[in-house]
């Protein structure tokens, strides 16, 4: 190793281009790495949902809940179970042991499980097996309008095809928009007349409106795919569907037994928007998509769509997803340039400025190859990774100036000669990998977290360790060959610059003059007191460690911030009417829009309170949601309007629970 240091040292060919190298690389890494939200990774929760209109929390138990643990509960490699049976729906969730089995194979086993199972109610659902992924949600966006039900479908239905053609777009979900339906009523007495039954025109329909394949035709010059579709979207379309053809020729059709009718299915739910009818699409992106990029073609085709749109509908980005990583690496950049002017800044009251300016042109190396790093290894950037980056931020360039100073000193005592640089190098080489080595090994732990968390933290190590050892690639390769080659400067040039000279020479001797003195008497009484000050140093570990031990200060991994959002979620008792959880409902709305009117505006002059939208995804289940302006606008805090928001909608009846 000393060898190769030395080699590195004596050929600042060889520095420049790997500095070189590693600049353009970082570039071209940062441009092409991924920003999100959070690290991608898999939850190992493998989800049963089994729906079963009608049924009552109980019955759902009973008949489809204790079967499904039962069949699953025996499998190996399940660490945890967790039901939850609503009033038509059931929901089991298995945690699984990657270090038992793999998720995927998991997922087959439970899925051939419930499969087994023959003992369901007969109206219940297929079930849906499905392993829990990460929803990479970019952006939600809130349709409204005061017009039907039908007409806001049709518009939500053409949006959604829109938004779905945006590239990195992989799904778009609808909340709020129910299922379209044709219903079919029969009119018995002209089913009588014709010696028809129900079953005779659930056939028909069936085998007259479908959409099969049959197979491909094969050519000399070309090859065919053939399909029947036969599929009728409309109840206009259906009415045609003849129901018997009677040997004589004549044809009896649907429309001549029945009144058809399009529709919604019964399934009570719905959106507003400020009180008026609304539907909120959330647009998830594709792995390899980038949020903000996505994010901002996601912001231009909204405002195409605004102006395209009738009077009296409005389209509005309701959750911007990337703004907190831009918020973040905004962050990253400004501590970035803040840490990079201090460093040069304090280095050139004691190392002069060329030393001060390559210890500071180190930062950027460092961090550049870093990015490189994360590419390489299939990292992005998000939340973890660049906390991780702005947390080792303030030690990146310990290990330059270490080398640098020894360099310096090196040179005063020897001259300014390539080997007074590489004597200085190889005297602190050892001692500074053994430093970084020992901060690395303090984030290792972090990679043997087991469980969500611990997938959701991986990234953190790998970009603190990254960091790092960008850091010590840079001052052990880079760093010498900079000073050791870099020109002395002429005594006449030094009386040039008598200003800053002078600057240095006063800091050099105030520091000195403090070592000589205050800080000399210091270190003497605790060498002569030193059993005093082992016992203070004691003391002081058990006090903290003692603070800690009873929860002061109080640990948080995720601290409770500010948010625009403050939403009321609503948990009505069994069997409650759409209509009673309706008019709680709109008590709730009435009271977001009488707080918008008694809170004073934010610093832009727009209501503090922006919007107030609900959703109810059942007849005992429903959110309400007041959308403020950002912390930073508004003098009130979220927990304040939480409290204002509660007191103005009063007692709210036979509700369960609100949260």
């Amino acid at each position: 190793m000393r060898g190769a240091l030395a080699w590195a040292a004596r050929n600042p060919v060889f520095a420049n281009l790997l500095m070189g190298f590693l600049i353009a690389a970082g570039l071209f890494a940062s441009v092409h790495l991924v920003r999100e939200m959070f690290p991608e990774f898999s939850f190992d929760t493998v989800t049963v949902t089994v729906v079963y209109p009608g049924a009552t929390p109980e019955e759902i138990e009973r008949g489809i809940t204790l079967k499904v643990e039962e069949a699953i509960e025996a499998l190996e490699g399940i660490r945890k179970i967790e039901s939850t049976s609503s009033e038509g729906v059931c929901v089991v969730r298995a945690e699984i042991d990657d270090t038992l089995i793999d998720p995927a194979d998991a997922l087959t086993r439970i899925r051939n499980a419930v499969d087994e199972i023959t003992t369901l109610p007969e109206d219940a659902e297929r079930p849906q097996v499905e392993l829990s992924e990460n929803r990479r949600e970019v952006a939600s966006i809130v349709l409204a309008a005061d017009v039907d039900e039908a007409s806001l479908a049709a518009l939500a239905r053409e949006l959604e095809a829109q938004l779905l053609a945006l590239p990195g777009v992989r799904e778009v979900t609808i909340e709020g928009l129910r299922e379209r339906e044709i219903a079919i009523e029969c009119d018995e007495a002209a089913l009588q007349r014709h010696g028809l039954d129900l079953d005779a025109v659930a056939r028909a329909v069936a085998q007259a409106n479908l959409e099969l394949p049959l197979g491909t035709l094969r050519t000399e010059r070309e090859e065919r795919l053939l399909r029947v579709a036969a599929l009728r979207e409309h109840a206009s379309q259906l009415a045609d569907i003849p129901v018997l053809e009677r040997p004589d020729g004549t044809v009896v059709r649907l429309g001549e037994v029945a009144q058809l009718r399009d529709g919604f299915v019964l399934e009570p739910g719905w959106a507003r928007l400020d009180g008026k009818r609304a539907v909120r699409f959330d647009v998830l992106r594709s792995k390899s998509a980038d949020t903000i990029e996505l994010a901002g073609r996601i912001k231009d085709w909204i405002e195409q769509r605004r102006h395209a749109l009738p009077e009296g509908v409005r389209l509005l980005l309701w959750r911007d997803g990337a703004r907190s990583v831009v918020e973040r690496l905004e962050l990253l950049g400004r501590n970035g340039l803040q840490g990079l002017a201090l460093v040069f800044g304090i280095l050139l009251l004691f190392l002069g400025w060329r030393l001060s300016f390559w210890v500071a042109f180190g930062l950027p190396v460092a961090f550049l190859t870093t990015l490189l790093l994360l590419w390489w290894v299939g990292a992005t950037l998000n939340m973890i990774t660049s906390f991780a980056l702005i947390m080792v931020l303030g030690i990146l360039v310990d290990d330059s100036i270490v080398v640098a100073e020894n360099i310096a000193r090196h040179m005063r005592e020897r001259g300014h000669t390539v080997a007074a640089a590489v004597s200085g190098l190889l005297e602190v080489a050892w001692p500074v990998v053994a430093s970084v080595t020992t901060t690395v090994l303090a984030f290792v732990p972090l990679f043997f977290i087991g469980g969500t968390m611990g997938k959701f933290i991986r990234i953190m190590p790998v970009a603190v360790v990254a960091c790092l050892l960008a850091s010590l690639l840079e001052a052990l390769l880079i760093l010498p060959a900079h000073l050791a080659h870099s020109r002395e400067p002429a005594p006449d040039r030094v009386g040039r610059r008598r200003p800053l000279h002078a600057l240095h020479l006063g800091t050099e001797r105030l520091l000195r003059r403090f070592v000589e003195g205050p800080f000399r008497r210091s270190l003497a009484w605790a060498i002569r007191w030193r059993y005093v000050v082992a016992a203070l140093a004691f003391a002081f570990v058990v006090v903290v460690g003692g603070l800690a031990a009873g929860g002061r200060p109080a640990f948080v991994f995720f601290p409770r911030l500010d948010t625009e959002f403050v939403d009321a979620q609503l948990r009505m008792p069994v069997g409650t009417a759409i209509g009673v959880t309706d008019e709680v409902v709109r008590r709730l709305e009435r009271a977001g829009e009488r707080l918008r009117e008694e809170l004073p505006l934010a610093d832009d002059g727009a209501p503090i309170v922006r919007n107030v939208f609900s959703l109810a995804s059942g007849p005992g289940t429903a959110t309400v949601v007041l959308r403020l302006s950002p912390s930073q606008l508004r003098s009130v805090t979220g927990l304040e309007i939480i409290k204002r928001w509660r007191a103005l909608a009063g007692e709210l009846g036979q509700v369960q629970s609100v949260v």
